[in-house]
């Protein structure tokens, strides 16, 4: 039904002006007038609305008293403004000015809840302030009793001030005389009234539901438009039928306005995404995180009052939490109140007893095809006809909408969920089994089985045969869709097949391979091993926990596993591979070994999903013992097999591909690896491979020094590892953080990296190691480096290509000490351990610290070569700088490397080369400074953390920086880019604001003074 709050509830001033904007840290107060047993109470907003981060602290207080945000937002439900609806307001102005002129009436039509009271309100609270309003209402009894006048007996002065004051008395006088319900005496008391109005001014009649007016009161309103006078009478009406012209007495109104060229109409319909945002942000006084804006939308289906709904059930369910100056959405779904449902069904339909039940029905089915009307009927126990009719009366009030030529489904999913916990529990077992029964009674087709498997779930008892078949088979469809949806429907399948059934056993197999797949290999672990009778002697299942226990990082336990489960099935080869990768993981490097030779000479005569997936363990291992010299074989081996394989193992290949591509720094195979990987994830959604290929796109990226988006994909990676479960490639990522931090100068940030690396296995204590050496260069603090890796070094358990990389990275430490001897030895070692050409990182960084200790301009110009050849953007710029140090063309290399080392944003290196130019009294280039309408490289990194969803707050750990110091760079990002807020922002991000080569996001950092 239409809002009848009356306008002096509707939150605005005396004087009836709009209230000003939040300023963001005022406390604002709501009075909450109807609120059963709290009559005139005030409720301050708590400080945890505001703008700023002074609230944060105060949250838990707020979230912990679920009663009094709700009793906030209960309050702001009916005094919130309208929103988004700028081009409707101005229409809906133009045509009361134009009805104004010469009287008529002006319709504005939308679904119940979309805010049409609300925005008329505004309008003639802004557009006509010398006007008399006077409002009517209609109700759905009096229409139904038909009961003469019932309408006109509403009748109230809209709104207080000096033009009501004329209106107040005789409008009173006209309800006592409709109470009579004497038609010449109505009809007197209304022609005073409105002859005195109008001789005043121009009045508008405000009809909230017209369609539910009784026909008496809607004819003398009829009547009193055909009556001249000084004025005009305009008749304002909101209706919720939006389309097709109403019948009755207010349909036959419209039709000889219509006739009269008197009809003004307005659509209203729902919000776009920006509008809910708006509308959420105006509720909650703080903006919302996109993923609450998102699911605030697509729950409420853009209509304000069913978003709000939403809102107000998060609230009372604890499923709002405010972080970083911005609410977010926690926790599981659940159902709605009874409150809640009463509300939102009130609202939505408010309409006979035929139209709740055929609604009760069509949410039952979720969507409800034409040719399905008889199943329609069947479930809402009414007649064909009254199905019909009342079927059509929803799609008339927006309840249901077309989704697919000839398929309607609900506009709002808060609606349908209210209309389905409305059934109660036994009314919606019954409705799924007719419905169940009925569809199997239909001739097979495609689009038929996920429907009926849909109702089987809902009424499948355990043990029954047929519904384990139909379970799952409709989960093996889905799985060859996207493997994520048809984890619910084995995991169905499994509760109801009884543990003794024959395809019990392969029911979990199947599941827990979903669960992994599809990226939770906590889960996946959790049921595989539980399945009955274990999993050692089951070889897939025990593969697929092990492969969900590594990459969720228990390695140790993964490897205690695949012991028990080789003792099992000794010749199995994907066993035997996994054992092999996952004993060099945990420092045992002479058994990983023997077992991965084992493996090789089973390969060729394996099936072709064993040989790839035995390649995809195989492979890194024999690079990180043997080295990259070994990697183009197997690299042909892997792809010949991947060729003709389906695009799940292609997928793996790729993976393991791109990922060794991107450590060995050929940056073009790696880029064309991960744009085919991609491809093949978007077809076949195995997300599993995901952590692989994002710890490859990060590496690669600063490789060829695009910092901004590495440091955006690990932010984003990051977050969604920890969500997900998969752990184990969050120590790469961590690694580059923090090498890309120490570049950057940020070293309280790279030291945070370094220490999130996990420490449950030697290698990832290695590059612990790693990233903190990289620091202490970086900082000058030579000696704690140097000690940091010898005593890693010290260490027996590391494969020869890891202790190759870890001398090279001394011997950095050591060209920087000025130690040239030192130098040649340790990188003599490197190449004793497997440092090669095929390396072209490692090789590169060889080559430059040779150089750099000895002066040796070859090796130097050698080094240069090989970055240039694979776009290794950084150590090119670190070559020209050595280069320029050394007086090869100084000039011309120290300027290169000034300008790489720019637009990576690595300060400390950019420092160094300027003071080289100086040292040769060489002119120092001056980059432009950005003009206001660019971002600078801080700017540049907060509007990506800002794409990704990330809090201020969390924006400000990531970068070292306060909260306040984000806050106001980010006003700074507003007005460069004239976006009024977070999500405007997102878009434009989203739309190419920064372009393909972004400035490069590093902090100046204030601490050392980089490599000396």
């Amino acid at each position: 039904m239409a809002n009848t709050v009356p306008p002096e509830q509707r939150g605005r001033n005396p004087a009836g002006a709009h209230p000003p904007a939040d300023p963001g840290n005022a406390v604002r107060e709501h009075t909450v007038r109807d609120h059963p047993g709290r009559p005139g109470h005030i409720l301050k907003s708590h400080p945890a609305l505001d703008h700023s981060g002074r609230g944060h602290t105060a949250l838990k207080r707020v979230v912990q008293d679920a009663d009094a945000l709700t009793l906030s937002l209960s309050a702001q439900l009916s005094a919130v403004r309208p929103v988004g609806r700028a081009a409707e307001a101005h229409r809906l102005t133009e045509h009361l000015s134009a009805a104004a002129g010469a009287g008529g009436t002006v319709l504005l039509r939308g679904p119940a809840g979309v805010g049409k009271s609300c925005l008329l309100d505004d309008v003639l609270g802004g557009a006509a302030r010398n006007w008399h309003v006077l409002r009517l209402t209609g109700d759905v009894l009096d229409e139904a009793r038909r009961v003469p006048f019932r309408t006109l007996a509403s009748l109230t002065a809209a709104a207080p001030g000096a033009r009501s004051a004329s209106s107040g008395e005789p409008a009173a006088a006209v309800r006592l005389v409709a109470e009579g319900q004497r038609h010449d005496d109505v009809h007197l008391a209304a022609a005073r009234l409105f002859r005195l109005l109008r001789e005043e001014r121009p009045t508008v009649v405000v009809l909230d539901d017209p369609a539910y007016a009784d026909p008496d009161t809607l004819a003398l309103i009829g009547h009193l438009t055909r009556t001249p006078a000084r004025h005009p009478l305009v008749v304002a009406a909101a209706t919720r039928v939006p389309r097709d012209a109403p019948v009755g007495a207010f349909g036959a109104l419209l039709a000889r306005e219509e006739g009269r060229q008197r009809l003004h109409t307005t659509d209203l319909g729902n919000l776009d995404t920006d509008g809910t945002a708006l509308l959420l942000t105006q509720a909650l006084g703080t903006p919302p995180a996109p993923a609450l804006a998102a699911h605030a939308h697509t729950r409420g289906g853009g209509n304000p009052f069913f978003v709000l709904q939403t809102l107000l059930d998060l609230a009372e369910h604890r499923r709002l939490e405010r972080r970083g100056g911005a609410w977010h959405l926690v926790g599981g779904p659940t159902p709605l109140s009874p409150d809640r449902r009463r509300q939102i069904l009130q609202r939505a339909l408010g309409g006979t007893v035929s139209s709740m039940r055929v609604a009760r029905a069509a949410a039952l089915l979720r969507v409800v095809a034409l040719t399905r009307l008889d199943l329609l009927a069947r479930v809402s126990r009414l007649s064909s006809r009254a199905t019909e009719s009342a079927f059509d009366s929803l799609v008339r009030h927006g309840v249901l909408r077309a989704v697919a030529p000839g398929t309607y489904g609900f506009a709002s999913e808060v609606v349908r969920d209210a209309l389905y916990e409305d059934l109660g529990p036994a009314a919606r077992r019954c409705g799924h089994r007719t419905a169940a029964d009925w569809l199997l009674r239909l001739a097979p087709a495609a689009d038929l089985q996920e429907d009926i498997a849909a109702h089987v779930a809902q009424t499948a008892d355990h043990g029954d045969a047929r519904a384990i078949e139909i379970l799952a088979g409709e989960a093996g469809r889905a799985f060859s869709r996207t493997p994520g949806a048809a984890v619910p429907w084995y995991r169905k399948a499994v509760d109801i097949t009884p543990p003794d059934h024959p395809d019990h056993a392969e029911l979990v197999t199947r599941l827990t391979l979903s669960l992994l797949v599809a990226g939770h290999p906590e889960e996946a672990a959790r049921t595989g091993g539980t399945a009955p009778g274990g999993v050692a002697g089951a070889n897939r299942l025990s593969s697929l926990v092990i492969g969900a226990l590594t990459e969720h990082g228990a390695v140790g336990e993964a490897r205690a596993l695949v012991d028990e489960a080789r003792a099992a099935a000794p010749g199995h080869l994907v066993l035997t591979a996994q054992a092999a990768l996952l004993h060099l993981m945990t420092g045992r490097t002479r058994e990983a070994t023997a077992l991965a030779a084992e493996a090789d000479a089973r390969l060729e005569r394996a099936p072709l999903r064993d040989r790839i997936t035995a390649l995809g363990y195989l492979v890194p291992l024999h690079c990180m013992t043997d080295g990259y010299r070994s990697l183009e074989p197997l690299a042909i081996r892997l792809r010949d097999a991947a060729a003709e394989a389906p695009a799940s193992l292609r997928l793996n290949a790729l993976s393991t591909l791109s990922y060794l591509h991107s450590m060995r720094g050929d940056t073009h195979a790696c880029a064309g690896s991960l744009a085919e990987a991609d491809a093949l994830l978007a077809d076949c959604g195995w997300h599993f491979f995901r952590g692989s290929l994002v710890a490859a796109r990060v590496h690669n990226a600063v490789q060829t020094g695009d910092w901004s988006t590495g440091h955006a994909h690990i932010v984003m990676a990051a977050r969604q590892m920890r969500e997900s479960g998969s752990l184990v490639h969050l120590g790469p990522l961590r690694l580059s953080e923090a090498t890309l931090h120490a570049h950057q100068g940020n070293w309280r940030a790279a030291r945070q990296a370094a220490d999130a690396i996990a420490r449950t296995q030697p290698l990832l204590n290695t590059a612990a190691v790693v990233a903190h050496s990289v620091v202490d260069l970086m900082q000058g603090d030579l000696d704690s480096g140097r000690r940091r890796l010898t005593e890693r070094l010290g260490e027996g358990n590391l494969p020869d290509h890891l202790r190759a990389r870890l001398l090279v990275r001394l011997a950095e430490i050591e060209a920087e000490a000025g130690c040239p001897e030192a130098v040649t030895g340790l990188l003599a070692a490197a190449r004793d351990h497997g440092m090669d050409s095929h390396d072209y990182t490692g090789f590169t960084e060889a080559r430059l610290a040779h150089g750099h200790a000895t002066g040796d301009t070859a090796a130097l110009l050698e080094a240069a070569s090989v970055a240039e050849r694979h776009d290794l953007s950084f150590l090119k710029a670190k070559a020209h700088l050595y280069l320029g140090t050394a007086g090869v063309d100084a000039e011309r290399h120290l300027r290169s490397a000034l300008d790489v080392f720019h637009r990576l944003g690595a300060l400390p290196w950019r420092r160094r080369a300027g003071v080289e130019l100086r040292r040769r009294n060489l002119k120092v280039p001056r980059h432009r400074a950005s003009s206001p309408a660019e971002l600078t490289a801080t700017e540049t990194q907060i509007a990506r953390y800002v794409q990704l969803g990330r809090s201020n707050r969390e924006i400000a750990q990531a970068l070292s920086l306060s909260v306040k110091t984000v806050e106001r760079h980010l006003s700074r990002v507003y007005a460069k880019t004239d976006c009024r807020s977070r999500l405007q922002l997102v878009r434009a991000l989203d739309g190419g604001l920064l372009g393909e080569r972004p400035a490069g996001p590093g902090r100046p950092g204030d601490a050392g003074q980089g490599p000396r």
